[in-house]
């Protein structure tokens, strides 16, 4: 006796019919997961962190950096007296073998204290250091006397030099301000002939 395959009828599933109470409820989880951050959306990941450890920008949750100390630098060992006054090991971050030690790493951070207060002569910024550059080489440009004379008196001198100082610093002012004019003058030109070549006007570049 052989068993005849019999046809079977192909079965429709029945259809999903969302009710109006689950599609509002689908559609407000949407809008709350849209508006999530990356970070929100992924919280095994985590926010993007400026690590300190590694001087990298990645994910908090990424990898986990540790920062590791010694109390040796090459060759030699640190040690500092606690409050008993015995010597106890001086840790500091370690020197990590590919990469080029700081001064803080070598020497140690320095204390707040040295630096709690501003400087009493802060160091000239880079405009301020020029114009010293520029004052200085204009006054010798104009011939103008360094020294006292035999037969010249102090007084004298002093206002001699702190007017033909003051002219060098006014000098120097035109020159630094004129080519400061010139530097901004090329840069318009440059962006107004990029500006043209974008948008397909013929450009004639001088030479």
């Amino acid at each position: 006796m052989t068993d005849e395959l019999q046809p079977v009828s192909e079965v429709q599933p029945e259809p999903f019919v969302v009710s109006p109470e689950l599609q509002a409820a689908l559609d407000a989880a949407e809008r709350i997961i849209q508006g999530r951050t990356f970070a929100d959306r992924h919280p095994e990941l985590g926010k993007m962190v400026n690590c300190r450890v590694c001087g990298t920008r990645h994910r908090k949750n990424e990898r986990k950096c540790e920062q590791v100390f010694t109390y040796r630098v090459r060759d030699y060992e640190y040690f500092r007296e606690n409050e008993k006054g015995t010597l106890v090991p001086d840790y500091r971050t370690a020197v990590r073998p590919d990469e080029k030690p700081t001064k803080n790493q070598i020497n140690g951070a320095p204390r707040a204290a040295n630096f709690s207060k501003p400087r009493y002569y802060p160091h000239p910024s880079k405009v301020k250091l020029q114009f010293i550059e520029r004052t200085r080489a204009v006054f010798e440009e104009m011939g103008f006397p360094l020294e006292r004379g035999e037969k010249e008196e102090i007084k004298d001198f002093k206002e001699t030099f702190q007017k033909n100082l003051q002219r060098a610093r006014v000098e120097a002012v035109r020159r630094i301000r004129r080519e400061w004019e010139l530097s901004d003058r090329a840069y318009r030109r440059r962006a107004d002939q990029a500006r043209r070549i974008n948008h397909g006007f013929q450009v004639n570049v001088r030479a």
